[in-house]
């Protein structure tokens, strides 16, 4: 399924055009969660049935299902680091333990937690609150 996301708040686009794959789905391959690479490529968007969960998330803001998982260079143009120093922790990059650290570029509200850290897989995981699918035309 082709899809895109948008902003709940204010409609804006959030991400690229993207190709949603199901982890539910026996045909697609689960994706691979290594330090410093992409979970997904650029334009590809997993459906996880299972979260993506952190040691260190105290109360644990990942705990949510389905999460959709993108590749973090497919939301750059839309989105910007919050304001809140505590949740931009990481040594490298950004950990997402600190809970939701990104937000709309147009309207400010809060629509993920992204992933750039030497420890972690590089992912952003959409808030489901924050952001809505929306299928597109193919």
């Amino acid at each position: 399924m082709k899809g895109q996301l948008f902003c709940t708040t204010c409609g804006a686009p959030l991400s690229n055009e993207l190709n949603f794959l199901s982890t539910k789905d026996p045909a697609v391959e689960a994706p691979t969660l290594a330090d410093q690479q992409p979970v997904t490529d650029h334009g590809t968007a997993y459906k996880s049935d299972k979260p993506f969960i952190t040691s260190f998330d105290e109360p644990n803001s990942l705990d949510f299902v389905a999460q959709i998982w993108t590749n973090p260079d497919d939301v750059e143009a839309f989105t910007e680091l919050v304001g809140d120093s505590r949740r931009l922790g990481g040594c490298c990059g950004l950990s997402g333990c600190g809970g939701p650290n990104i937000r709309c570029k147009s309207c400010k509200a809060e629509i993920g937690t992204k992933m750039t850290d030497c420890w972690t897989p590089y992912l952003f995981i959409a808030d489901p609150d924050g952001t809505e699918l929306r299928k597109l035309e193919t």
